[in-house]
This record gives C-alpha cells, structure tokens and sequence, in this order.
C-alpha cells in the first residue's frame, strides 16, 4: 500500500512481487492468498494520497476537489481498511472458495 502512494500501478507488481514471493513461499503462505492481500493493497493505494491515481483521475471527471471528495471516501476508505484486516488475517476469507472448487 505504501509503494503504491509512490510508484504507478504498473509498476509495483512488476518491482515488488518477485522480490516477495519466495519470501512467502519460504514463510509458507499461500500464493493465492498472497496475491489477493497484494492485490487489494495496491487497489488500496489506488485511492489513497499523495500519488492515488483513481483519486485523482475521479476528481478530475466529476469536475470537484480533491478535498471534498476524500471527505466522502473516508467510510469507503475504512471499509476497505477492515477488508484488508480481514483477508490478512483470516486467510479462509480468501481460500475458502477456490477450496471448495478442488482448486488447492
């Protein structure tokens, strides 16, 4: 999340996955779940400041500052903040599904 404040969303998993991958892999964490924690960070930096992509993007569209519309994401930003809490650290939220499915 804090990469993505910083680097594009291109970039970042292209930097910082294969760096934290074998890392996971060696920590026994599942690559699935790994990759939906890392996915919904990046999603998360998307819409935080200073470099928020889609926060500023959607500004920019509806034609209203930046400052009025953080004031009206902030629920949405903290939902989002308990969701990743959630699928951090409770790795069936993620894996219950693909489970189910006989995929792991």
């Amino acid at each position: 999340m804090v990469a993505q404040t910083i680097f594009a969303i291109a970039e970042n998993p292209i930097l910082v996955l294969p760096i934290l991958m074998p890392l996971t892999n060696e920590l026994g964490i599942d690559p699935v779940h790994f990759g939906v924690f890392a996915t919904f960070n990046l999603v998360i930096g998307l819409i935080t400041p200073p470099y928020g992509t889609a926060l500023f993007t959607g500004s920019i569209v509806l034609g209203i500052p930046i400052e009025r519309k953080v004031k009206h994401m902030l629920p949405f930003f903290l939902a989002a903040l308990g969701v990743l809490m959630l699928i951090t650290y409770v790795p069936e939220t993620v894996l219950y599904l693909p489970r189910l499915m006989d995929l792991l």
